[in-house]
């Protein structure tokens, strides 16, 4: 056994490359960085899809992408693009290297301004999303490497934290108090290991199941800072993913994931999820099984009577290219469904249970010009008023948080939003969008957004009781819109410029009208300096 074990040490040293610090395979690409947007490009360019969609993934499994795009079917624009992708996953020089490891840091700072007019004009997950979208002003992200298949990473930055975000009359991004800095600090950090077929990954950050215009409904890249471990086995046209996410102190959800690539311009995903209200469960981590076998809900995880512990999630998603320049994708989630058998076998209770479920569906035109790319899409939103949402809280698909550090009348105040769909339940949306883009260069958008949403949401979220469900057939059957409804009309334009290898600027200036039996119009502008020393 112990010659064994030497002579494997020693193949893997010999085959391995001499300069370790330079390859850096395990490393994860960050879900905002650009290029996922550029490996889609290329992908229906050439009259394909791609795998590329989902996050945490690896250096390694973009080069696999990468390579499974024919790169003499590209016109121009996209082998320079292309070169430009190859370059940015290819070696890097650390700062400084011992042995088998390397050390790597880029202090990045960057300086927001920003202002609003009416607050409330806006959805309570455009707070969110504007927090998102806003860096903190000064992040020092650090890297480690040991060897190419073993990669560390951290973030550390001072920024403000959410509710000082909130707080009207602030119009940047620099923390004028204690009281407003973000303690919850690293935002984004993990441990990776993995080889050219497999990465294994334990983090904080947003882990995200496929992406669209109005971010996955699966699971979104919205969640702030939530803890997970992810197992995934890759390949040109096969992927398969186990990721457990821990939302709060023994509250689990597990998200399964097989996405397939049976035709090169057809990608289908199927995804299951299980939310646990227990310790971590072994049986969930099972990628060969369905989870509906286990009947989790019927367990006895020491909970009070009628106090379900396990609750389910399914989901479809595809991604179709008729033609070279053309994607048609779309997704249906759900959490529950009655069918006609239960309705007639288990009338007393069946009926109560509503049916939650959602889905969307979206078109987008890519077309090169110049030295980038012209994109224009539009997408359609449907949620019915219970997607999301289960039988008590513990179980449902939300996340939530608390600051350590708040400003006065703010500390005990939960930050929260749902797992899939930052619109949540009970929304009908629409999202159009047109988008020039030289990646790595300059960007410059417009986009309109309608969303017609009611009640549904915020009574769940703000409700005392564990148990907001329905008790009666009626309840169980409400449909769009709940209650009052509200409706939104925003439209924005953004923009992006890259002036040198340091320095980028980025704005954005929207206007929104909401309308919730009374017309409240508001202009938001944002703008960002940011510059990195390396």
């Amino acid at each position: 056994m112990k010659r064994t074990l030497s002579l494997f040490v020693l193949l893997m040293l010999f085959f391995m490359p001499s300069s370790f610090a330079e390859i850096r395979g395990a490393e994860l690409i960050p879900a905002d960085s650009w290029i996922y947007d550029a490996l889609r490009y290329l992908s229906v360019d050439t009259g394909q899809t791609t795998l590329a969609v989902n996050s945490p993934a690896s250096v390694n499994e973009f080069r696999i992408y990468l390579g499974a795009i024919p790169y003499e079917s590209l016109g121009v624009q996209g082998q320079n693009l292309y070169r430009k992708i190859q370059d940015s996953l290819g070696s890097t020089e650390p700062l400084w290297t011992s042995g088998l490891a390397s050390l790597d840091f880029n202090p990045v700072v960057s300086v927001t301004g920003r202002s609003t007019l009416d607050e409330n004009a806006y959805f309570g997950f455009e707070s969110i999303e504007n927090y998102n979208e806003t860096a903190p002003l000064l992040s020092v992200p650090l890297r480690l490497g040991f060897t190419p298949f073993v990669s560390a990473f951290a973030d550390f930055s001072l920024g403000e934290g959410y509710w000082a975000s909130l707080i009207n009359g602030n119009y940047s991004n620099i923390p004028v108090s204690a009281d407003d800095i973000d303690l919850n600090v690293p935002s984004r950090a993990y441990l990776s290991c993995g080889t050219d077929f497999f990465t294994a990954v334990v983090g904080r950050g947003s882990p995200q199941i496929s992406r669209t215009l109005n971010d996955s409904m699966i699971l979104s890249g919205t969640q702030d800072r939530t803890n997970y471990s992810s197992f995934v086995f890759f390949s040109p046209a096969i992927r398969l993913s186990i990721t457990p996410v821990e939302l709060a102190n023994d509250r689990w959800v597990y998200f399964h994931d097989l996405t397939i690539r049976p035709l090169p311009n057809l990608t289908l995903c199927f995804s299951e999820a299980a939310s646990v209200n227990s310790t971590i469960d072994v049986r969930y981590l099972n990628p060969a099984m369905i989870f509906h076998s286990y009947a989790g809900w019927r367990d006895d995880y020491g909970q009070a009577d009628g106090y379900s512990p396990v609750g389910t999630q399914f989901a479809l998603s595809a991604d179709f290219v008729p033609a070279p320049g053309y994607r048609i994708y779309g997704q249906f989630v759900m959490n529950q469904f009655q069918t006609s058998y239960e309705l007639e076998t288990y009338s007393s209770t069946a009926g109560a249970i509503p049916n939650s479920l959602g889905g969307l569906a979206g078109i987008e035109a890519i077309r090169p010009f110049r030295n980038g790319y012209l994109t224009g899409s539009i997408e359609g939103v449907y949620s019915n008023p219970w997607l999301y949402m289960l039988s008590n809280h513990d179980i449902s698909f939300y996340w939530y948080r608390r600051e350590l550090m708040a400003p006065s009348g703010y500390a005990s105040k939960k930050i929260e939003g749902w797992l899939g769909s930052p619109y949540g339940p009970d929304t009908i949306a629409c999202l159009a969008r047109a988008v020039y883009d030289v990646p790595q260069s300059h960007t410059m958008g417009f986009e309109y957004r309608f969303i017609y949403k009611g009640d549904n949401e915020t009574d769940f979220l703000e409700s005392s009781a564990d148990d907001y469900y329905p008790d009666t057939l009626t309840e169980a059957a409400r449909g769009n819109p709940t209650g009052t409804h509200r409706t939104q009309n925003s439209l924005s334009l953004f923009g992006m410029v890259r002036i040198d290898s340091h320095l980028v600027i980025d704005g954005k200036l929207g206007y929104s009208l909401m309308d919730d039996g009374q017309l409240t119009p508001s202009v938001n502008a944002r703008c960002s300096m940011t510059w990195s020393l390396r």
